[in-house]
Parts: structure tokens; sequence; C-alpha cells
């Protein structure tokens, strides 16, 4: 019976999901964006079925969606940061893998410990990476 709410639930959140991305985004990293909005969903609400009670499902579909865009944003200008920082520390051939090493080891620890980015600047963050 609880296999078959959670079926139920998932298939609404799919199409849900997909309507919503598809709506907002009209990209090509729409898929990846749905695929990884998705698991995310998937994640909280296993982990945390709590998160479901009192509230819409849309709501918990798109907190899953703006933290997708968050972490997207922020690798985004972690990893330029990291560039531009290596680039002008380092003008040797094995920037690009102090670049690869320090953004693998940035997005480790941010996934790992989030409240690193409480009350801190990104290049602190990048710095002690």
């Amino acid at each position: 019976q609880q296999n078959l709410f959670l079926r139920k639930l998932y298939t609404l959140a799919h199409n849900r999901i997909r309507k919503l991305c598809i709506g907002l985004f009209s990209t090509e990293s729409t898929t990846e964006l749905m695929r990884l909005t998705f698991s995310t969903f998937k994640y909280a609400v296993s982990r945390h079925p709590e998160l479901l009670q009192d509230r819409h499902l849309d709501h918990v579909i798109l907190c899953s969606v703006q933290q997708n865009l968050f972490l997207r944003k922020l690798y985004t200008l972690a990893h330029n940061r990291i560039r531009k920082l290596c680039i002008g520390l380092f003008s040797t051939e094995s920037t690009t893998e102090l670049m690869r090493l320090t953004f693998s080891t940035f997005k480790y620890a941010v996934s790992r410990h989030p409240e690193l980015l409480q009350d801190r600047h990104l290049d602190h963050v990048i710095l002690c990476s």
C-alpha cells in the first residue's frame, strides 16, 4: 500500500516537474534540470516525508527546482573564480590540473558540509579548498 502511494506520488511529481521545467525554462538543459529536480525531490521525500505534511506538492517541487538552480549558479561562480585565481597566481602548465582538483574539492566540501557557505564569502571557501 505504501509502494502504491509512492509510485503515484512520484508519477504525479514527475509530470508536474516536466510541466514546470518546460513552461519556465526553454533551454536545452531542461532535461538535465528535470532529472536533477526529480532526484532531489525523491531524496527529500524519502528522507524527510514530513515535508509533504500541510504543503502542496508544487511547493516541494519548486523548492527542489530552486535548490538545483542555486547549486548550478554557485558551481558556475566557483568555477569562474577558481579559473581567475589559478591563472592569476600560477602561470604554469599544471594550472588546469590545479583548477580541476580545487573545483572537485570545493564541490565535495559544499555537498558534504553546506554549512561552510553560511556567513562566508565564496572566495574564502575556495581558498580553503
